[in-house]
């Protein structure tokens, strides 16, 4: 059994997912770095927290984005 990444270790791969795609669902984000989702929901409550992230929405979708990198409306 592999021992869970810290909260560092994810928020640091949630914040390298977001400088490759710009603005994604963390369910994604979650299947990309091979994190279970609620270690990542975490970190990117932490990170919002942090002002390194924002939540974004488009049609009543949700994605998460570093702020500047995409257009509010």
């Amino acid at each position: 059994m592999t021992t869970p990444p810290t909260m560092d270790e994810t928020k640091e791969k949630v914040l390298q997912c977001l400088q490759r795609i710009k603005q994604v669902a963390s369910r994604d984000i979650a299947k990309s770095i091979k994190i279970d989702k609620h270690l990542v929901d975490n970190a990117i409550d932490d990170l919002i927290t942090e002002g390194k992230l924002i939540y974004v929405s488009y049609g009543g979708v949700t994605y998460v984005a570093i702020p500047g990198a995409v257009k509010s409306e």
